[in-house]
């Protein structure tokens, strides 16, 4: 609670900074946001719930996609999290959003290509079981 109390001060601080310090306060909220949604996310993998949920590690990793947007290490987190919930779409919408900004997620284009290597594969154990 104390490290969430402190994120909103500093957003609400950041508003109505007018100097040149803004940047690198938005880039320090934007890591801070980014750990925040890490831990929200290890919490819930190692949790004992059978129905795991990783809304808090979504909505944190949202709020660093939006508080910096040229970057996309958040884009590649939300990746992440889809493909825990077998959204394969999604995951290949947010990592071709990680790799498509300013300043790209560094393992973000491997990342899209594990998801189409995956879908080739599964894709062909269909094809030769004739499903399709």
């Amino acid at each position: 609670v104390f490290y969430q109390d402190m994120m909103i001060e500093l957003e609400t601080r950041i508003q109505q900074m007018v100097d040149l310090n803004v940047e690198i306060m938005i880039k320090c909220v934007y890591r801070c946001l980014l750990f925040l949604g890490d831990l929200a996310r290890y919490r819930e993998m190692y949790s004992e719930n059978t129905n795991k949920s990783f809304l808090e590690a979504e909505r944190y990793y949202e709020r660093a996609a939006l508080m910096f947007s040229n970057s996309g290490n958040a884009q590649n987190q939300l990746a992440v999290l889809a493909t825990y919930s077998d959204a394969e779409f999604v995951a290949i919408y947010h990592y071709c959003r990680s790799i498509m900004v300013e300043h790209p997620f560094t393992g973000g284009f491997e990342n899209l290509m594990t998801m189409f290597s995956k879908n080739a594969v599964a894709y062909a154990a269909l094809k030769k079981q004739k499903v399709l």
